[in-house]
């Protein structure tokens, strides 16, 4: 082997690799080239004769190859003249001198005369129609004439009949001009499809449809139930079909005396007078629609009762209150303590509250009547229990700090059994210590709202809600205080706080698309502090079988800031949605995935890895 070999070997060494890097810089560069095709380097090792006493180094040597005929994508263009060849073959366009070549590139556009041509300016080349259907010449350019658009216009006949399958609904109609038209006779959902042809140049098209027929307007109440005098009164009087919603309206008669008919359909007030009524009524819908039915009331004699079940307990060293009601009588109603004693300090008024300052234990029976206008009269006994002092109230559940978009299960106790059965409410404020500070409505009771009742069962220490209590927390970042009241009790009393953490930005959900031209990412999310600063779009581009990372960023304050400073995001807390849309030139098969990241003070967020969907 020689100094000169081994230069040599060298040197086709580099010439190969230069070839290789070129074919790779021409496809890099002609990324975004119509019609374009990807070219390699294919590798061959050259071998020099050599004896068994010397050895004489070979080389290696390159050869290019174009995947000329490999199908490329389809991809959507603005521009009516641009074509493409699904499948094998070529165009066949020539060049001012008239040579004709191949080429798969079909971005053309028309020139001064009317001529498609591509971006070099080589002409399109087709059979003409002029004369007749073409005989076209198999291995040879004969009979192409280049494309001029100029020549080929024409002149549409407007459609005038069109076809239809399927079923309309009975009493509708399609017109040979188009026009679907009728009464519906039947309710349902109708299915058929309409074929519209015209005769120059013979064309057709077809399209299904969907035509859905709703129910005749229809009063489903069918009878009222009676009442009873001074008793509250209320029933509530329902339609289906046409369009909602409905008017309610008296046309005939009158109702009871005390009684009303609301627009939405409700009778409700408290009769005063014993007979039956007779009256229509009428239903209307939005469409014009009208419905009567004739209906009556009975009001019977009602019987005087005390409503009140039970008195709630007392607690030594508060002042207790509680308003006694009965029904079924005229009022004024008068109420007065017919057999048992009051703790000392108490007393009935005429008007039926009972009052006092429990200022010892008590525990006794007392009966209490009430007197209506006629002098009808009720009786009831009630247990009444003044005890001692609670204790400490305790909510348990909630830790100093929490996270957001969460429900904490919360409890309510005292340190020993009552005597008495103890009522109460459990309330909560919301301070916000966010950037841009707001009263996220989002926080409040799973029961909605933020108080809430309870009830401590006699000779029990747990409070008991309506259904198992949770705290919201919201998406925004602030102090939730809690304070409870007791019934006849202490009020105002604080049990704890906690804090709504402020975290990085989060993403609740994140959506990749292609789009016509481009690109879509949607994040859906929250930041507590309602902020973000800024977005990181990261995408995974695949080239030459490998995955590349692409990194895109923009500040996004202002748009936040101003998103968070308008009324209109009060009622979702720190919620947002952010789409941003990216322009593609070119294929964007190739950008498979993004990540995206938000930022603010508090930190950053990074996404899962989305996949690009279409649309």
């Amino acid at each position: 082997m020689s100094l000169y070999g081994m230069m040599r070997t060298g040197v086709s060494g580099m010439n190969a690799q230069a070839n290789r890097l070129s074919a790779v810089a021409d496809n890099i560069a002609n990324s975004d080239t119509t019609g374009y095709k990807r070219s390699s380097a294919e590798f061959s090792t050259l071998i020099m004769p050599g004896t068994g006493g010397a050895y004489n180094s070979g080389g290696v040597t390159t050869t290019i190859r174009s995947a000329v005929s490999t199908q490329g994508v389809m991809t959507y263009t603005t521009s009516v003249s641009d074509l493409a060849v699904n499948g094998d073959g070529f165009f066949v366009v020539q060049d001012a001198s008239g040579t004709p070549y191949l080429t798969r590139a079909g971005s053309f556009v028309p020139d001064a005369e009317g001529r498609l041509v591509n971006a070099a300016g080589y002409q399109l080349m087709a059979y003409s129609y002029a004369n007749g259907d073409p005989a076209a010449t198999a291995n040879g350019f004969e009979g192409l004439v280049p494309v001029q658009i100029s020549d080929q216009q024409m002149t549409a006949t407007p459609s005038t009949e069109g076809l239809f399958s399927g079923n309309l609904p009975a009493g509708i109609s399609l017109s040979s001009s188009g026009l679907l038209l009728g009464t519906p006779t039947v309710s349902g959902t109708f299915s058929f499809t309409v074929k519209v042809t015209s005769e120059t140049p013979s064309q057709e098209a077809m399209r299904s449809y969907q035509l859905v027929v709703g129910s005749a307007l229809s009063l489903t109440t069918t009878a009222t139930p009676q009442g009873t005098r001074f008793v509250p009164y209320t029933t509530t009087l329902s339609a289906t079909g046409g369009v909602a919603p409905y008017t309610w309206t008296i046309v005939s008669g009158n109702l009871p005396a005390g009684l009303a008919l609301s627009a939405a359909g409700v009778i409700s007030g408290n009769p005063t007078t014993v007979g039956t009524s007779n009256f229509s009524i009428r239903v209307a819908d939005s469409g014009g629609a009208t419905v009567s039915r004739g209906f009556s009331i009975a009001i019977i004699q009602g019987v005087l009762q005390i409503t009140t079940q039970n008195l709630p307990g007392g607690i030594q060293g508060f002042a207790y209150s509680q308003q006694m009601d009965a029904a079924g009588g005229p009022t004024p109603f008068t109420w007065s303590i017919v057999a048992g004693s009051l703790p000392p300090g108490f007393s009935l008024t005429p008007a039926g509250v009972l009052q006092g300052n429990g200022t010892g234990a008590f525990n006794g029976t007392i009966t209490i009547r009430v007197t209506d206008a006629s002098g009808a009269t009720d009786a009831r006994d009630f247990n009444l229990v003044i005890g001692p002092p609670v204790g400490t109230v305790t909510l348990n559940g909630l830790l100093p700090k929490v996270s957001p978009v969460q429900q904490i299960p919360i409890t309510l106790s005292i340190p020993a059994p009552f005597p008495a059965e103890l009522q109460g409410t459990l309330t909560f404020t919301f301070a916000s210590s966010a950037v841009l500070p707001i009263d996220d409505p989002a926080v409040q009771f799973s029961t909605g709202g933020r108080t809430v009742r309870f009830t401590i069962p006699a000779n029990t220490t747990s409070a008991v809600f309506s259904a198992p209590l949770r705290l919201v927390t919201g998406t925004v970042a602030g102090t939730i205080t809690l304070t409870g009241a007791i019934q006849n009790g202490p009020s105002g009393i604080a049990l704890t706080s906690t804090s709504v953490d402020s975290i990085a930005p989060q993403m609740t959900n994140v959506t990749a698309t292609r789009i016509s031209g481009g690109l879509s990412v949607r994040v859906i999310g929250y930041s507590p502090e309602r902020r973000v600063t800024e977005v990181e779009y990261s995408f995974d581009v695949r080239v030459n079988g490998a995955i590349q990372k692409i990194n895109l960023g923009r500040a996004v304050l202002a748009e936040f800031t101003a998103w968070y400073q308008n009324p209109a995001s009060v009622p979702f807390g720190s919620a947002f949605r952010l789409e941003q849309l990216f322009s593609v030139v070119g294929d964007s098969s190739a950008i498979e995935a993004v990540t995206v990241t938000l930022k603010n003070l508090q930190g950053n967020t990074a996404s899962a890895r989305i996949p690009f969907t279409a649309n």
